[in-house]
């Protein structure tokens, strides 16, 4: 009887021992299931677990405006080629501050993108601010001669190193022009009136140079009720700014001084930057450079489209023909002056635009 219960456990055993091989391996295929998506995923997209990093662009644009637009077809365009790690989120109409509050904010380690002009510089490389000068950039080849110049190279080195300022667009949106309750052809007509002006203390020289007044506001939405108020006589900006504000309703004169081209830039910090792998830092600058062309091909097109506008609201149009540019090109020496610039310094940013570094 013994032998026979002995041989009955000896059975059980073995039943058990093959149930449990059985479903061993059922148990260890589920894993081996699930690890060759994972690895595909992983050789698809070699940054599927990178952090995403998101930068705010802070602009005076303001929505459904051609800048914005193009802009956000960019920003959607990068977003797509990093599958999502790499997001742009645009506030236009100055929601994050002014120029200066919103490049002190990125400076100070936050995901802002600001939005400056190279004029704007001069408070942190002063050399870095000529090209924002008067009559220095004239077209857009000159331009993209400055963009491929050692001498921006050098500069943007400088920018990382001493302020870990990252421009990652350069471009420029159009010329600058004027509007108010005067009209402008020569320096001085500005000497009488007082003139808002932003660019930092590059467009503040400017005017004082040319005899006036120069003052800003806090950001340039203000210009509507301040032209309204007569608190100052101009504003100036470039046309497409100067038209979707609205201050054809508020302005008798656009004067086409097309005074400044003004180069100008988005800048993130360094340490926002340095988290994007190289290959998506790529991606970011090939289409944020597209942009830039896209807007200043718009600006070419449309410039004209909306000086019309400015007259067909009643506007007077001073045309850029009246313009004494030759006059305002002949303050140059002030305003180095003023900025403590060097002709050696100035005629490094005149090689680099005219391609004869």
């Amino acid at each position: 009887m013994k032998k026979a219960i002995a041989l009955f456990l000896a059975v059980l055993m073995m039943l058990a021992a093959a149930g449990c091989s059985s479903s061993a391996p059922a148990q260890n295929q589920e894993p081996a299931a699930s690890a060759a998506p994972a690895a595909a995923e992983t050789a698809a997209d070699p940054y599927a677990d990178m952090e995403p990093v998101t930068f705010n662009i802070a602009t005076s644009y303001k929505e459904g405006s051609d800048y914005i637009n193009t802009l956000q077809a960019a920003c959607d365009r990068i977003a797509e080629r990093t599958n999502g790690k790499v997001s742009f989120t645009i506030y236009g109409g100055n929601q994050l501050g002014s120029t200066a509050d919103v490049t002190e904010l990125m400076l100070g380690g936050s995901n802002i993108a600001a939005g400056l002009g190279m004029a704007n510089l001069a408070g942190y490389i002063k050399e870095a601010a000529i090209p924002g000068y008067p009559y220095v950039v004239n077209n857009y080849d000159e331009l993209r001669n400055l963009l491929s110049s050692q001498w921006w190279e050098d500069i943007k080195q400088q920018l990382a190193d001493q302020w870990n300022m990252v421009p990652i667009m350069a471009f420029s949106v159009g010329y600058r022009n004027m509007v108010g309750s005067v009209p402008v052809r020569t320096p001085e007509d500005l000497a009488p009136v007082i003139t808002r002006i932003g660019l930092g203390t590059i467009g503040q020289d400017f005017i004082a140079a040319c005899g006036g007044t120069p003052t800003t506001t806090a950001s340039f939405s203000d210009c509507y009720s301040a032209l309204q108020t007569k608190m100052f006589e101009l504003c100036e900006a470039d046309t497409e700014l100067l038209y979707t504000s609205g201050l054809y309703e508020v302005a008798k004169y656009l004067s086409v001084t097309h005074h400044m081209m003004n180069p100008c830039m988005f800048a993130v910090h360094k340490s926002y930057w340095d988290k994007i792998p190289e290959e998506y830092q790529n991606i970011v600058l090939e289409e944020l450079d597209q942009a830039g062309s896209d807007i200043w091909n718009n600006y070419s097109v449309k410039e004209n489209e909306w000086i019309q506008k400015f007259a067909d609201e009643g506007v007077t149009i001073v045309t850029n023909d009246e313009v004494d540019s030759e006059a305002f090109k002949a303050l140059t020496p002030k305003l180095m002056e003023r900025q403590g610039v060097s002709p050696e310094e100035y005629q490094k940013v005149v090689a680099a635009v005219s391609g004869n570094e």
